[in-house]
């Protein structure tokens, strides 16, 4: 009954990821040859992909990717120590990104004014603060969270790890949002940097301690 539930949760969310290249069909004569598919840290676009693989590609790249994501889920030997809800937005991340990211790039390309570097800094800064206040709720295994040979190792150490963790993540995220409202989009990467690197150190430290 779990592997159905599972199965049909892969073939959703990936049918979801789908869904906008219906979009991409119906503007398709409204698109030029070349459509953006990436903008800098400044706010312009400085990659462009041909028009098919904008409206096919991408979305079915993402449908892969989401694959990926929720077999390794589902194939997990401790998916019982699974956060509901750390494994929901695992779950449906790709699907929901795919729904906003390639239509917002099919949009541009049409002429209309969005602020793409905004919206996706926003995105992720909204994510990274959801994951945040999760993280110290999610239990040691090997698909969700901090996945280092220490945390893996003990549970003592995957607890304080994801406690610290959840902290880190909660302010280095509320400082992405801020820096994305402010259109210091560029500070994001050295803020993901230090969230990553300061609890992957404390763990290490924990380690060193015999923790």
């Amino acid at each position: 009954m779990e592997m159905n539930k599972d199965i049909r949760r892969i073939v959703l969310s990936t049918l979801i990821c789908l869904l906008p290249i219906i979009y991409g069909l119906i503007v398709w004569n409204d698109l030029p040859e070349l459509v953006p598919t990436h903008w800098g840290a400044d706010g312009q676009i400085d990659g462009y992909s041909p028009k098919a693989l904008a409206v096919f590609g991408l979305p079915v790249f993402l449908a892969f990717i989401n694959i990926i994501v929720n077999v390794a889920i589902m194939a997990d030997p401790k998916k019982v120590n699974h956060s509901d809800k750390m494994k929901a937005i695992a779950t449906w991340f790709v699907a929901v990104l795919s729904l906003i990211i390639v239509p917002i790039c099919l949009m541009a390309a049409q002429g209309i004014l969005i602020n793409v570097p905004l919206i996706i800094s926003l995105i992720v800064g909204v994510v990274l603060l959801i994951v945040g206040n999760y993280l110290p709720k999610c239990k040691r295994n090997y698909t969700i969270g901090i996945k280092l040979p220490w945390t893996l190792d003990s549970d003592e150490n995957w607890n304080r790890t994801h406690r610290l963790a959840g902290y880190v993540w909660t302010v280095g995220s509320i400082l992405c949002i801020l820096a994305a409202l402010f259109g210091q989009m560029m500070l994001m990467l050295p803020i993901v940097i230090l969230m990553t690197v300061i609890p992957c150190v404390y763990s290490f430290i924990l380690y060193r301690k015999g923790i």
